[in-house]
């Protein structure tokens, strides 16, 4: 007896459900790759000390500029999840299930990294200060939950357009023309940087900052099967990965040397247009290299994908903590192996030492009563 063949309709929908998941199955390992990313830039800062090498310094200002994917594919796979549960554009029921799951990390690590501070000056306001404009990296947290609280509205209106593929692309206008005002009025071309206007600090962690990889995440859903098409396209894929590195480079050179050199120098046009340009150019063609790479080829059950599997797992405990481990592993490093950051064997060590230990401090943090709320 034959089985009954499905209609036009229902084999449709089974290829649209089969194109999502094959972005769904591998979100953890590129998730694992992201966080790396961001390890990496934090450890590549170093770039900007004295006493290394001109080699050792371009090496580092290349790497930092290469992994500056990480936090754009994070918000792109940020809206991709999201979208893909109809019930998260439910306000109420959504932010009861979300927002303690951020509120509760940001807060607490917040605290946690400004006591090293208050411990140097014991000024309180230090600490107030910190919760409101973002310490140090956690000004990510305060970027996704802004973008977790408008998703409800924001999916609806988006889903009611016809013509998605210009309202992303007007998105990454809003979004480059806003980071490139901040720049230019306020002179903070790193606005990240402790010391900047608060002003600028607010224009940099704004949701409007990001609004084109948040909207990217939802048009990659609702065109997974193109997508998928695309990325087992050898020639496509080759010149993403292309596009990666030779946007890396130009960023490097436009924005990444003069930043190391100081703020006057930086302080052009062009430092500001290489930032705001070539950040989502490099994004996106970094998404596209990954994404086609675990989707077209097999791991297995290697220790590479364990790894990476796990560190996507446990991403968000790690982002939060590896500053920590980075402070502690260089603090070894230059105790007990007489290492600073102009000796390549520095770099070699502290990578791979703090990753590892965020990701078992993370796993085990996880394992504690009311730690899910932490990692």
């Amino acid at each position: 007896m034959n089985a009954p063949s499905l209609n036009g309709e229902e084999a449709g929908l089974m290829q649209q459900t089969a194109s999502r998941q094959a972005f769904v199955y591998p979100m953890s390992l590129v998730r694992g790759v992201c966080i790396l990313g961001v390890i990496l830039i934090h450890v590549a800062n170093g770039s900007t000390q004295f006493g290394q090498s001109v080699p050792l310094a371009h090496m580092l200002i290349f790497v930092n500029c290469l992994s500056r994917f990480a936090v754009p594919i994070f918000i792109i796979l940020s809206g991709f999840y999201l979208s893909l549960n109809p019930k998260n554009e439910q306000a109420a029921p959504f932010y009861r299930r979300t927002l303690k799951f951020l509120l509760i990390p940001y807060v607490s690590y917040s605290i946690l990294y400004s006591m090293f501070e208050f411990h140097k000056t014991s000024n309180a306001i230090i600490i107030i200060r910190d919760l409101l404009i973002a310490n140090s990296h956690l000004w990510f947290i305060v970027l996704i939950l802004q973008l977790y609280i408008i998703h409800p509205v924001l999916r609806r209106w988006y889903r009611a357009r016809r013509h998605s593929g210009i309202i992303v692309i007007c998105a990454f206008l809003i979004q480059i023309t806003w980071n490139l005002a901040f720049s230019i009025l306020f002179r903070a071309p790193d606005l990240l940087r402790s010391g900047t206007p608060i002003i600028a600090r607010y224009g940099a962690i704004c949701f409007i900052s990001n609004i084109g990889y948040f909207l990217g995440g939802y048009y990659l859903l609702e065109h997974a099967e193109e997508a998928v098409r695309l990325f087992r396209n050898r020639a496509f894929v080759g010149a993403g990965a292309f596009c990666w590195f030779l946007a890396a480079t130009v960023f490097a050179a436009l924005w990444g040397i003069p930043i190391s050199q100081g703020p006057g120098i930086s302080a052009t046009l062009r430092t500001y247009l290489a930032q705001a340009l070539l950040t989502p150019l490099l994004s996106i063609a970094a998404l596209v290299t990954i994404f086609s790479f675990f989707q077209n080829y097999r791991f297995g059950k290697t220790i590479t994908y364990r790894l990476l599997n796990s560190l996507g797992l446990y991403s968000y405990g790690i982002y939060c903590l590896h500053v920590l481990f980075l402070w502690f592993v260089s603090w070894i490093i230059r105790r007990g192996l007489m290492l600073g950051n102009d000796s390549p064997f520095y770099f070699l060590l502290i990578f791979p030492l703090a990753t590892l230990l965020s990701l078992m401090a993370a796993r085990t943090l996880s394992r504690v009563p009311l730690g899910r709320y932490l990692t």
